[in-house]
């Protein structure tokens, strides 16, 4: 299952995490020594979901874990989700220009104390 229909299998490039220890530049290498005789594969240190999103786009079913409740995030929508997808409208809705942009405070402007 992947998150945009037209897109084949392999051909989606998964979003680079920017933290130590991501696996996303292993990928192909991983993928080398995955056995062709299983049905079930283990991401037990997930991260970013890349490695369990191979094993998904791979057709296995797919059991992934980790720590930390962003990543569990990452793992419900990428992995476990078999239905929702993204749709042109979504991504319209998505990127659309602020109508107020006052609304919308990014972490990076500073913080008004006091």
């Amino acid at each position: 299952m992947l998150l945009f229909d037209e897109y084949p299998y392999f051909n989606h490039k998964f979003p680079e995490p920017q933290y130590l220890g991501a696996k996303h530049t292993h990928l192909a290498w991983i993928k080398k020594f995955v056995p062709d005789n299983i049905n079930v594969a283990l991401d037990a240190f997930a991260g970013s979901q890349s490695v369990a999103f191979l094993f998904k786009q791979m057709g296995l079913k797919t059991i992934t874990n980790d720590f930390l409740n962003f990543n569990n995030q990452i793992g419900l929508a990428l992995v476990e989700n078999g239905n929702e997808k993204i749709t042109k409208e979504d991504l319209e809705i998505l990127f659309q220009p602020a109508k107020n942009k006052n609304d919308f405070q990014l972490m990076s402007r500073p913080l008004k104390t006091g």
